[in-house]
């Protein structure tokens, strides 16, 4: 599954995007619950792949099954970019299709909100491109979009990691209507500017009254990093889920066709800048040719 961005400025929790940054995950059956190419502190069944999985294989044959699971991960952790909903929508997608695929993308996606708590990451990761999420008394509603192509998509990554539950302790839990009013507007305008290319209108979007003023005090000098952004050509710069990476947006005919963004000097962290399209299929199934069905599972 792809790398994530959420919120997009003033979508909190709703809207989220994909890119071409992904991690895979070769998952076999096993004799006991084998985990490759990860740090020793995920090697356990508190894995999030592997609880993923296991969801699916309880509901389905009402036990659990041991597997071995290899890693091949770009997504960096704790830093805003969708690592935790890669991981669950990998398990639960994987062991769909081992079940030989008893339930739908939708079905999917609200055992994943479930788990992961909010869609905005886990949408794009299931379904790739432009996502915005409801949650509704019959579960999570999305709507899939294509972003303009006329937009460039710059992630300013840091060398240090972010928490999101320390992130979301941020947050205040009551808000002024003046700021939610705000928020659905520009959150309006966000979808639209991004569906349609006008890039008058996503500098007007790209405002958040509702959690950046909070979270950004956790992200030392993020105002210096924003004004460089703007400054430069770039439309917007808004952080990337909890952070503390960025997400920086200009239209592909500016004139900034090197990949390296222009930080300032005398930055208490270390950063990089990476440009990646996005991407538009989300999550990729392959099974193994003579692989176990659920037919079969029911017999380990």
């Amino acid at each position: 599954p792809p790398a994530t961005t959420a919120n997009l400025g003033p979508g909190f929790d709703a809207f989220g995007m994909a890119f071409a940054l992904s991690n895979r995950f070769t998952i076999a059956f096993a004799d006991r619950p084998t985990f490759i190419g990860t740090d020793k502190k995920y090697q356990n069944t508190d894995n999030i792949v592997y609880r993923a999985c296991q969801h699916v294989f309880l509901l389905q044959v009402g036990r659990e099954i041991p597997i071995s699971i290899a890693f091949e991960t770009q997504i960096p952790t704790g830093r805003g970019l969708g690592s935790s909903a890669s991981c669950i929508i990998a398990g639960l997608a994987a062991a769909n299709a081992l079940c030989d695929n008893p339930y739908t993308k939708e079905e999917l996606l609200n055992m994943a909100t479930e788990m992961e708590g909010h869609p905005d990451n886990v949408a794009p990761a299931l379904y790739g491109g432009l996502t915005v999420s409801s949650k509704t008394d019959q579960g999570i509603f999305t709507k899939r979009m294509t972003p303009h192509s006329s937009y460039r998509y710059t992630l300013l990554v840091p060398d240090r990691e972010l928490k999101t539950a320390q992130s979301r302790q941020e947050i205040e839990q009551n808000v002024r209507l003046q700021d939610a009013i705000d928020n659905i507007a520009n959150g309006a305008l966000m979808i639209q500017s991004l569906a349609d290319g006008d890039p008058s209108a996503l500098k007007v979007a790209a405002r958040d009254k509702l959690y950046e003023s909070r979270r950004k005090k956790a992200i030392p000098d993020f105002d210096r990093i924003k004004e460089q952004a703007l400054n430069s050509g770039y439309l917007c710069c808004v952080i990337s889920g909890a952070g503390p990476t960025l997400l920086c947006i200009s239209k592909t005919e500016k004139d900034n066709a090197e990949t390296s963004f222009p930080f300032p000097g005398d930055l208490a962290w270390k950063w990089q800048s990476q440009v990646l399209p996005v991407d538009l299929k989300g999550c990729q199934i392959k099974l193994a040719e003579g692989g176990f069905h659920a037919e079969k599972i029911s017999d380990r």
